[in-house]
């Protein structure tokens, strides 16, 4: 009887060591999971800060106004087409800057990371047409004046951003360039015609 109580006492103290063991090794990967989650949100919120400085760097037109009558709805004044574009992307931001967000995110192909299963929906079509693709492919085409007009639109946004950074739903959309404005009109081109109605199907 007394051997078989000792061989229970080890077992015991196996047992409770083991334990103690498997309960160390857990807290130290919890530690350390811990520490990567921590320097992964630093180096985010770092170069989230460096991105909003670069944005904030964007100089309004020096002639573009934007002026609201009584009902709130936006006039654009400005020396060149750049400015008016400049002057209304900031204003469309002003008015419904979730929505532009949205438009931007189906752009980036970040809309399943947004919305979910609907989101991933349109990031397949714009994959499914290759509208980046066929937006670096042509933009060469496209005319100078047309290109800056796309690139002060991005600017427009990005100002608007900086000013506003507590609005934003999903960082990785920003800062926005003229690339992503004229892919904008690549993408929804193809649904005036009906195919996201074939894709669908």
């Amino acid at each position: 009887m007394a051997g078989e109580f000792g061989e229970d006492m080890s077992d015991i103290k196996k047992a409770v060591k083991d334990h103690g063991r498997w309960r160390n090794r857990f807290l130290k990967g919890a530690l350390l999971l811990a520490l990567l989650v921590g320097a992964w949100w630093a180096y985010g919120q770092w170069t989230w800060s460096r991105t909003l400085d670069q944005m904030s760097e964007i100089t309004p037109p020096s002639e573009m106004e934007i002026v609201r009558d009584e009902w709130g709805v936006p006039t654009i004044y400005g020396a060149t087409d750049p400015d008016v574009a400049y002057g209304l992307a900031y204003a469309h931001a002003e008015d419904d800057f979730a929505t532009l967000q949205q438009r931007l995110g189906a752009v980036r192909r970040m809309l399943g990371a947004m919305d979910g299963k609907s989101g991933a929906e349109v990031d397949y079509f714009s994959y499914l047409i290759d509208a980046h693709g066929q937006t670096l492919a042509g933009i060469d085409r496209l005319s100078p004046e047309a290109r800056a007009m796309a690139r002060a639109y991005a600017d427009g946004i990005n100002r608007f951003v900086a000013d506003h950074p507590d609005e934003v739903i999903h960082r990785p959309l920003f800062p926005v360039t003229e690339v992503d404005i004229i892919e904008g009109f690549v993408l929804v081109s193809p649904l005036f015609f009906g195919l996201d109605m074939v894709v669908g199907d």
